[in-house]
C-alpha cells in the first residue's frame, strides 16, 4: 500500500509510513544476524528483500529518497586473493573466473537514504539482483566511496515476537505479492515455489537441560527440529527418551503441540494469518 501524494503532507500518514519503514529496516538487518538462519530461511530472506524493494519504491514515489552509486574493491572470495581457484575436490585451477585472475573484485551498490526515517540501505547490483525499482539511469551515476561501510556486516538479532511483529506490519502495509518463482530442482512443486505461502518462522527452543517429554533434567540432551504448520522450534529431549522410541516417533511426539512458552502475542497472530500451504498433488 503506497501513500497517495495528496496525503503526503499528513503527519499521521507519514508517521504510519515511517513506522513501516523502520520495521522493514530491522528485518533487513535481521537477515544478516546469526539467529536468522535457524529453520528454513531461504524463502524468508526472499520475502524480506521483496518488502525492502517495495519500501524503496513507495518512499521514492513520495520523493523521500536520495540515491547514489557506491563501489568497493574487495578480495575475491572464490580464490581468496590467490588468483587461482581451488574447487570442492581440492584441484587448483590456473585461473579464477570470478575475478579474472586478479585476486580482487569491484562490487557496486545503490545507496538509498531515507532521511525522514533515519535509514540508509545498500542494494547490490548485477545480473542476479533486480534494479528496476531504481531510476533507469543509475548505471551512469558517478561511483562514490562507501566510507567505512562494507558488505555483509553482522545484523541485529530479533526475538521471534519482534520478527513476527515486523513481518505482520510490512505484510499488512504492502499486500501485493509477486508470482511464484520457477525452480528447476523441485519436481514435486511443479517447477514453482511461492515463498510467501511457504516461508516459516523459528520461534525459539524449549528450556535447555529439561526434557520436553519426561520433564526430567538429565546431564545430556538432544535437540530435535520440530514444526507445526509454518512454525519451527527446537525441542530438547533426554537420552532415555531418545532411546525409548525410534527417532521419527520422538520427533512426532515433540511436534504434537507448540510449547506454550514460545507462543508470544505476535507469534500467535502470525501463525493464525499464515496457514500452511495446501498439500502437493
Amino acid at each position: 500500500m503506497s501513500i497517495p501524494r495528496e496525503d503526503a503532507g499528513s503527519a499521521i500518514a507519514l508517521d504510519v509510513f515511517k513506522g513501516v519503514l523502520r520495521h522493514v529496516d530491522r528485518l533487513n538487518s535481521w537477515v544478516r544476524a546469526p539467529n536468522f538462519s535457524r529453520g528454513y530461511c531461504s524463502s524468508r530472506s526472499r520475502v524480506i528483500y521483496h518488502y525492502k524493494k517495495e519500501a524503496i519504491k513507495a518512499a521514492q514515489a513520495l520523493g523521500l529518497t536520495k540515491h547514489s552509486l557506491v563501489a568497493i574493491v574487495l578480495m575475491c572470495r572464490d580464490c581468496q586473493g590467490k588468483k587461482r581457484y581451488t574447487d570442492q575436490y581440492g584441484f587448483t585451477h590456473d585461473h579464477c573466473n570470478l575475478c579474472s585472475s586478479t585476486g580482487s573484485v569491484k562490487l557496486r551498490f545503490i545507496s538509498t537514504v531515507i532521511e525522514a526515517a533515519g535509514i540508509r540501505w545498500y542494494s547490490p547490483t548485477g545480473w542476479r539482483y533486480p534494479t528496476s525499482h531504481f531510476p533507469s539511469d543509475w548505471e551512469k551515476w558517478p561511483e562514490q566511496s562507501p566510507g567505512d561501510w562494507t558488505p555483509n556486516q553482522p545484523g541485529n538479532e530479533l526475538t521471534p515476537d519482534e520478527a513476527a511483529e515486523s513481518l505482520i506490519a510490512v505484510e499488512t502495509f504492502f499486500p501485493e505479492r509477486p508470482r511464484a518463482r520457477y525452480v528447476s530442482y523441485d519436481y514435486y512443486a511443479g517447477g514453482e515455489i511461492d515463498d510467501f505461502a511457504t516461508y516459516g518462522l523459528h520461534i525459539g527452543e524449549t528450556m535447555p537441560g529439561i526434557c520436553c517429554l519426561c520433564i526430567n533434567a538429565p546431564p545430556l540432551n538432544y535437540g530435535f527440529c520440530c514444526n507445526q504448520g509454518r512454525l519451527h522450534w527446537t525441542a530438547h529431549v533426554c537420552g532415555d527418551c531418545r532411546d525409548l522410541w525410534p527417532e521419527a516417533a520422538v520427533l512426532k511426539r515433540c511436534s504434537l503441540n507448540v510449547p506454550n512458552e514460545l507462543l508470544t502475542p505476535h507469534v500467535i497472530v502470525w501463525r493464525d494469518t499464515h496457514p500452511s500451504s495446501p498439500p502437493r498433488n
